[in-house]
């Protein structure tokens, strides 16, 4: 499968930012997580087997906002499929930021706090 110049370079930066939180739960919570390191464990379990996922947003303190991965797709030409929030493995905590702060969520809350948004802002839009 070819991937967009794009999808690879995320992909680089993210897999940095996510050995830079392994290394410094390591050294600073004394908490040590290995990756999973080939495709196959990782579709099957997870990024690791502690259950967290980690994502950089590298525009949050730019625009005040955090983006919460519900679908990815890595080439234009490609559908959508599940990601971050709704990505069907071990993963119970969504940890999201950059190199000066992280946020770590409930995975099931974004979720049901996505499912709420949702819901509420068709109903919005429809008594406009």
């Amino acid at each position: 499968m070819a991937y967009s110049s794009k999808y690879l370079e995320n992909l680089k930066e993210g897999k940095e930012f996510e050995e830079y939180c392994y290394r410094w739960l390591e050294f600073e919570k004394r908490t040590r997580i290995e990756s999973c390191k080939d495709l196959q464990t990782q579709v099957q379990v997870g990024e690791n087997w502690f259950g967290i996922e980690f994502k950089l947003d590298k525009n949050f303190r730019r625009t005040g906002n955090l983006y919460i991965e519900i679908k990815e797709r890595s080439a234009v030409h490609l559908r959508y499929t599940e990601a971050g929030i709704y990505r069907n493995d071990n993963t119970f905590l969504y940890a999201i930021g950059d190199k000066q702060s992280l946020y770590v969520f409930d995975k099931q809350r974004l979720r049901a706090y996505h499912e709420w948004s949702e819901s509420h802002s068709s109903i919005s839009r429809h008594k406009q």
